[in-house]
C-alpha cells in the first residue's frame, strides 16, 4: 500500500506562510496606528479628515481580512 501525503485544504497554510502573515500583519498595525494618530492630529486642527478616515476604514478591513487567514481565527 503506497501512502499519500493528504490534500492541501484551503484553510490549511504553512508556517512559512504563517510568519508571512504575521510580518504583514505587524506593518498593517503600524499604518493603522499611525494612521489614527494622523487622523486624530488633522482632527484637532480643524482639517477635514473624511478622505483619510475612509482610506484608514479601508486599511482596517484588510487587515481584517489578513487575520481571518490565521489558522487560530474563528
Amino acid at each position: 500500500m503506497i501512502s499519500t501525503r493528504p490534500q492541501k485544504r484551503p484553510t490549511d497554510i504553512t508556517t512559512r506562510e504563517n510568519e508571512h502573515i504575521e510580518d504583514t500583519l505587524a506593518h498593517f498595525e503600524r499604518r493603522l496606528s499611525d494612521g489614527f494618530r494622523l487622523i486624530e492630529e488633522r482632527r484637532a486642527a480643524g482639517i477635514d479628515v473624511s478622505a483619510l478616515e475612509e482610506f484608514w476604514i479601508n486599511l482596517l478591513h484588510q487587515y481584517e481580512a489578513l487575520c481571518d487567514r490565521l489558522p487560530d481565527a474563528a
